[in-house]
C-alpha cells in the first residue's frame, strides 16, 4: 500500500469483526484477526461499528511496505480507548457514506 486512502477530516468506521475475519482470517482459536502488518485481537472487539473523524495519519514501514495508523479527534467513545491505546490501521476502517440532510 503506498498511500493511504483515507484523510485527516474523513469520517470512518471501524468494520465488523465478521466484515474482517472473512477478508483476512482468524488466528488463535478466532481469538484474533491477521490483518497485514498487524492483529485485530477480541480485546478490540468492542471498538466494531464505532465511528469518528480522522485527525492524524502516522506512516510505518514493514518488510518494505508502508502501513497506517489513524488516531481520532471526536469518537462515541474515550478518547484513550480509541487510537490512543489501540493502533487502528486502514484495514480496520470503512469510509462513512456522507448522507445529505433531508429536511
Amino acid at each position: 500500500m503506498n498511500k493511504s486512502e483515507f484523510r485527516i477530516g474523513e469520517h470512518v468506521q471501524i468494520r465488523s469483526w465478521e466484515d474482517m475475519a472473512e477478508v483476512y482470517g482468524t488466528i488463535n482459536n478466532q481469538r484474533s484477526i491477521d490483518l497485514p502488518g498487524y492483529l485485530f485481537t477480541s480485546n478490540m472487539a468492542h471498538l466494531c461499528g464505532k465511528t469518528g473523524h480522522i485527525s492524524h495519519i502516522s506512516e510505518y514501514s514493514f518488510l518494505g511496505l508502508k502501513y497506517y495508523y489513524f488516531s481520532f479527534y471526536d469518537i462515541n467513545l474515550s478518547e484513550a480507548a480509541f487510537g490512543n491505546e489501540w493502533a487502528i490501521t486502514e484495514f480496520m476502517l470503512s469510509k462513512v457514506p456522507v448522507t445529505e440532510n433531508l429536511l
